[in-house]
């Protein structure tokens, strides 16, 4: 009974461990641009690859199993929100960035006239 229990405790850390790893990535996947874009593009290829192949290959086999059916568009559907989402996303960033460099330009050129102006008397 005891080693089911330090079984579980372990298989628990485990998954906490999985968890703030995969948490640390999606992280780093979202704060930087470059791989925010590399995301989104993979995403949407797999999304279009996803398509097609069911539009073409896989429809004769999808149309006879319903339940394949449902879950296969569905993974496709989901794969383009999740597409969306993510540039959505990144639109958002975009702007909050160019938000915190206008405001840094501005207070910079205010220092600067400031200082003419100090110059002048």
């Amino acid at each position: 009974m005891l080693c089911w229990i330090s079984r579980m405790k372990e298989f628990l850390a485990k998954i906490r461990l999985m968890w703030k790893l995969f948490a640390a990535l999606v992280k780093v996947l979202l704060h930087h641009r470059v791989y925010r874009r590399k995301l989104m593009f993979f995403v949407s290829l797999v999304a279009m690859g996803l398509a097609f192949c069911g539009i073409t290959f896989f429809d004769k086999f999808l149309t006879n199993h319903v339940w394949l059916f449902l879950a296969y568009w569905a993974v496709t559907g989901l794969l383009v929100l999740l597409m969306l989402l993510l540039a959505l996303y990144d639109m958002l960033q975009i702007r909050r960035e160019q938000s915190i460099r206008e405001t840094s330009e501005l207070a910079d050129v205010l220092k600067e006239v400031e200082k003419l102006k100090q110059d002048e008397e």
